[in-house]
């Protein structure tokens, strides 16, 4: 609604300003051979909008998400900014990290898009990351969750992790139901029909584990990851593949 009315109320302002430095109409003065009829004032000279120049040359973007979201994001780019090529490689947040650990010499890569923000705070600790303030800043939902104090990263996105389960089945196994809790499982009905991704390249499977770490405590936690590893069947590097894998029936 807020844009809405600015779009509304912008043309308004703007019109009205205009009308106001429009010069008066001239009125004609009682006839007297002496003194003209006075003239209208010629109207202020309004100097022309300064323009900006068009961006123009490359961009080598680093992108963590989904490979539909990353071109995604390579098109609405380029049409907002046709003189702009937007050159991007799509890696897991894991992937990611190392890539520009190594080359924190000789860096490649322009923009880090997107991902788990643990990535981001261990870059920022490895010294691989510049500081800069996004104009969005102040716009986010919660800026101490969100955002790194040295502007350093910032939240683009809010995401959540859950299970996945194939309906087909559980129709074939009838003594299995959908998981509801991390305990469901690990289930014998389960056994090797698990599909998660690999914590070491993947965000999203670092940030479970370390959520079961946090919750249950490190001995534990611990115990239930091992245990945990014996009902999966395939680890996968990305951190999406395992949801692919339920939804064509190769998962649970």
């Amino acid at each position: 609604m807020n844009r809405t009315f600015r779009l509304i109320a912008i043309p308004f302002v703007i019109a009205f300003a205009l009308a106001a430095c429009a010069a008066p109409t001239a009125v004609p003065a009682p006839a007297q051979p002496t003194q003209a009829a006075p003239t209208a004032a010629p109207p202020p000279t309004v100097a022309p909008a300064a323009t900006q120049a068009p961006l123009k040359g490359e961009l080598s973007l680093l992108c963590t998400p989904q490979e539909v979201w990353c071109a995604g994001m390579k098109k609405e780019f380029e049409a907002k900014y046709p003189g702009v090529t937007v050159n991007y490689v799509r890696l897991s947040s894991g992937e990611a990290l190392t890539r520009i650990r190594n080359e924190k010499v000789n860096p490649t890569f322009d923009i880090w898009w997107g991902g788990p923000a643990d990535s981001f705070i261990a870059g920022k600790k490895d010294g691989i990351l510049e500081t800069y303030k996004s104009p969005k800043a102040d716009a986010i939902i919660d800026p101490k969750l969100m955002k790194d104090a040295d502007d350093q990263w910032i939240g683009i996105y809010v995401g959540s992790l859950g299970f996945a389960t194939n309906t087909d089945f559980l129709k074939k196994n009838p003594t299995a139901k959908a998981p509801a809790s991390w305990d469901d499982l690990l289930k014998p009905e389960f056994k090797k029909q698990l599909s998660i991704a690999h914590p070491a390249s993947s965000g999203t499977s670092y940030t479970a584990m370390c959520t079961i770490l946090q919750i249950r405590g490190e001995d534990k936690g611990w115990d239930y990851i091992k245990a945990f590893s014996g009902q999966v069947f395939q680890y996968s590097k990305s951190g999406a593949t395992p949801a692919t894998l339920v939804g064509q029936g190769e998962a649970a």
